[in-house]
């Protein structure tokens, strides 16, 4: 469930995490092509350490996280302000203290 004022934030900071991850990827493969291409090992050793900053750049970015924030065409409106995602896991729990289980998937198809 989400507002429209959380939906858009969270789309915004998924476009920002995804560029931003985008970005350190294709810096760490131009480092990888210079120390490859480099003859002298202190500047492949350079490069590597560049490359190697670029890869954890791109690891502390939430990418999978953002799988989590639904595109435009799978969420529902259901009340004024209210959307609903139509795909999402179904939990169950044994209350009050159980373990949570994983029961299976959810697809919500809006009837006309």
């Amino acid at each position: 469930i989400w507002t429209k004022e959380s939906l858009a934030y969270a789309r915004e900071q998924k476009k920002r995490i995804l560029e931003t991850a985008a970005l350190a990827l294709i810096e760490k493969d131009e480092e990888l092509q210079k120390y490859v291409a480099h003859p002298n090992p202190l500047m492949k050793a350079l490069h590597y350490r560049n490359a190697y900053l670029a890869a954890e750049r791109y690891w502390l970015q939430p990418v999978k996280a953002m799988k989590q924030v639904p595109e435009e065409n799978e969420v529902l409106e259901l009340q004024n302000d209210l959307l609903c995602t139509t795909k999402g896991l179904v939990w169950s729990k044994s209350l009050p203290r159980g373990k949570q289980v994983l029961l299976g998937t959810a697809n919500i198809v809006l009837e006309k």
